[in-house]
């Protein structure tokens, strides 16, 4: 793979993170904007999980226990999972999947003070991993899970 498809991997990737972000961050602004409202009528919103379902029943955003902790899943029409923000005692980490469930884009901070972005093919084969913790890298994997390149390159 040469360098000018791996920057056009890259740059769908990214659109398409911007674009499920958009939706999670659409989402949880509406479910703030409603909370809101009833607070500011004074009064309290609890439960151990909310959910927002369309107009046939189906559940599209879920709030709550999940993963062994708390967090935001956004389901697509036909139920599946496309989109999870988290906290459990791993770690933080926000991750958009594709219609298989597969995870697709990853970001996450880890409970051991490293923070990654990943960005991963179809079946999670090949990857782009931006990772950080004492020092930086960028690594590359083929669909077999070896480096391909990774920068600054280590032995």
């Amino acid at each position: 793979m040469n360098e000018r498809e791996i920057e056009l991997r890259l740059s769908r990737l990214e659109w398409r993170s911007r674009a499920w972000s958009l939706v999670a961050v659409a989402s949880l602004a509406a479910l703030v904007a409603a909370c809101s409202t009833l607070a500011a009528q004074g009064q309290v919103v609890r439960a151990s999980e909310l959910q927002i379902i369309d107009p046939d029943g189906n559940v599209m955003l879920q709030l709550g226990a999940h993963d062994g902790g708390y967090g935001v899943v956004v389901n697509d029409t036909q139920g599946n999972a496309r989109a999870t923000l988290g906290h459990n005692e791993e770690g933080t980490a926000l991750y958009l999947k594709d219609t298989a469930g597969d995870s697709r884009v990853g970001a996450a901070h880890f409970a051991h003070g490293g923070s990654g972005f990943a960005l991963h093919g179809p079946k999670l084969r090949g990857a782009a991993v931006l990772f950080y913790r004492k020092n930086g890298t960028l690594s590359f994997y083929d669909a077999e899970g070896n480096v391909e390149a990774r920068f600054p390159q280590r032995d």
